[in-house]
């Protein structure tokens, strides 16, 4: 990229492959493509024309041989400024139970960064759910339980409101965008006098702007600004690896962030929120919230939302995580990977008894109507 910014794609493509060395797993790497309608159609033109994206996409395939196995494929989508590589400590234990897909969302990581998000924040969405919807269609999967972090959460949310039979179980790991804000919600919000330069300059940038402004200081700036993450992975890496993937997944061109902050007021506030779409939930939905008990996502939320959907008689499940913050997925790994397995399990058994045409009884099921705190 040059040398203000130490980075390039083949330095990402090395860094995600330092990630995931530590993974045991037999897996595939793939670049999945994709269309999605041009940008630049011609005025005169009577013809829809498509343009072709990729999506960065790992697969662990292998252990799970089609005839001998009814499990549920398991689909991953990572948070804002993150990629597939951060999932190292979840692989292993549920690739082993089922198929297991992850993928870097489209202007993220390794994914393409060249597709120009529309500025309309539900048309900017749409484009979002459509880039998930052509990988499921171009990767053959039918059904699944899927599974978004943060603003991963906050697409994945949306993708389920538009292809409901798709999703058999939704997840939703520390989810940001639960909460709900107006354009007057906003204006009334008053920055304190000190912070208002600060803000006011802030908001005319991306939100990692200032990793790419730092230029060469950038890479030793990530152990400061990103220790929190880097220290939960320290029982796989000795060294700068996760320091050195955070940092080349988010110099490159910030199609994704732009994204981001064409959907959010400038304050990271969702313009459009879960709540606001709680009534376009499908009634035979299922849904688990995990959050971390020290997360900075407002919980809040997360029970206003299972409030509005018990009202229409659509059960949730709320699970916080004791000793967690946001990064629920590595602050407590282990925790995590077995809420995650409870729930691939009851539902891998419930789609093998419909497709025996036995009608599951209620001991098959984990009651999804009350919070559950997990102890660790």
């Amino acid at each position: 990229m040059g040398i203000w910014i130490p980075s390039s794609a083949e330095l990402l493509a090395r860094a995600e492959t330092a990630v995931l060395r530590c993974v045991r797993s037999i897996y595939t790497l793939k670049d999945v493509v994709i269309e999605l309608p041009s940008k630049t159609q011609g005025l005169f033109s009577c013809k829809l024309s498509v343009d072709q994206y990729n999506i960065r996409t790992i697969c662990f395939e292998d252990q799970h041989p089609p005839l001998n196995n009814n499990r549920l494929p398991f689909v991953m989508i990572h948070g804002f400024g993150s990629g597939l590589g951060l999932w190292v400590l979840n692989y292993d234990t549920i690739a082993q139970e089922n198929p297991l897909y992850a993928i870097d969302l489209l202007g993220f990581a390794r994914s393409s960064r060249n597709f120009t998000f529309s500025k309309d924040a539900q048309t900017c969405i749409d484009e979002y759910v459509e880039s998930i919807e052509q990988w499921r269609q171009a990767m053959k999967l039918e059904k699944f339980v899927l599974l978004g972090h943060s603003f991963g959460a906050y697409l994945s949310f949306f993708y389920r409101l538009k292809h409901p039979h798709r999703v058999q179980h939704l997840i939703l790991a520390d989810p940001w965008g639960m909460n709900h804000k107006t354009e007057e919600d906003y204006a009334r919000f008053k920055v304190p006098w000190a912070l208002r330069p600060v803000v006011s300059i802030a908001t005319k940038f991306n939100p990692l702007a200032v990793l790419r402004g730092a230029g060469p200081l950038a890479p030793s700036l990530i152990p400061k600004l990103r220790g929190d993450i880097l220290q939960k992975f320290n029982s796989l890496y000795s060294d700068s690896t996760i320091g050195d993937y955070i940092y080349h997944c988010n110099v490159q061109t910030p199609s994704g962030e732009t994204a981001f902050s064409n959907i959010c007021f400038p304050l990271a506030w969702p313009r459009i929120s879960m709540l606001m779409k709680a009534d376009e939930v499908p009634f035979n939905s299922k849904t688990t919230i995990i959050y971390g008990r020290k997360s900075w996502m407002n919980k809040e939320a997360g029970y206003s939302l299972k409030h509005l959907l018990q009202k229409r008689g659509i059960n949730v499940k709320i699970t916080i995580l004791p000793h967690s913050s946001h990064h629920v997925y590595a602050d407590e790994a282990s925790l995590f990977n077995d809420v995650i397995l409870g729930i691939l399990e009851t539902e891998s058994l419930e789609v093998s008894l419909q497709q025996i045409d036995e009608p599951p009884t209620s001991a098959d099921f984990v009651s999804t109507s009350q919070v559950t705190v997990v102890d660790g």
